[in-house]
């Protein structure tokens, strides 16, 4: 599912979902047997996380900053397992930490990275709600990961965003356009 297409879908969302929720309920069903419940969600939740922002830096089609993102999530991670934090702070660090990503590398300006911050509180909004009622990790990160696979709806950076492309712009065309005439010129005299 992670092909060449340009923009993810909302039904790979949904597997990402399912798939992130399944391993991070088993995770933590495993890693409470060996830590204390507070050390594994705080594991899991940033492990779950640190995979959904490879993945968002995978999917994206912007080439530039994609290793300095990866090094940022590494290095929150470290700090909190070698910090003793909140798991609240965790996950307000990791949720700023998507919201900035697919801000950077999937949206085209403020009203869109707005859009996209309401869905981030949202689905920690709906996790929250699920845990409270439901008490089930699974079902929780199910709903947040859910509600993070509408992103694709937002108004994305298109291929011609990233590409650059001299010719799609007016003044650059024309910019193009005097600095060719200045070179011939200047070839013209040297000859």
């Amino acid at each position: 599912m992670i092909g060449k297409s340009i923009k993810p879908s909302f039904i790979e969302g949904a597997v990402l979902a399912l798939i992130l929720s399944a391993l991070g309920s088993l995770s933590y069903s495993l890693l409470s047997f060996f830590f204390v419940s507070t050390s594994a969600g705080l594991m899991i939740a940033g492990v779950v996380c640190a995979l959904y922002v490879f993945y968002l830096l995978r999917r994206s089609t912007r080439k530039s900053g994609k290793l300095v993102s990866a090094v940022a999530t590494l290095a929150i991670l470290l700090v909190a397992m070698l910090v003793p934090v909140s798991i609240i702070a965790l996950a307000a660090a990791l949720l700023f930490l998507i919201w900035l990503l697919r801000s950077c590398y999937f949206r085209t300006g403020a009203f869109d990275s707005a859009g996209d911050l309401a869905l981030i509180i949202g689905g920690a909004g709906l996790a929250i709600f699920t845990a409270m009622y439901t008490s089930s990790l699974f079902l929780s990160l199910w709903s947040f990961f859910l509600v993070q696979a509408f992103h694709v709806f937002l108004p994305a950076i298109t291929r011609s965003h990233t590409k650059n492309n001299r010719h799609d712009d007016p003044f650059e065309r024309a910019h193009a356009n005097a600095e060719s005439a200045l070179r011939s010129i200047y070839q013209a005299k040297t000859i």
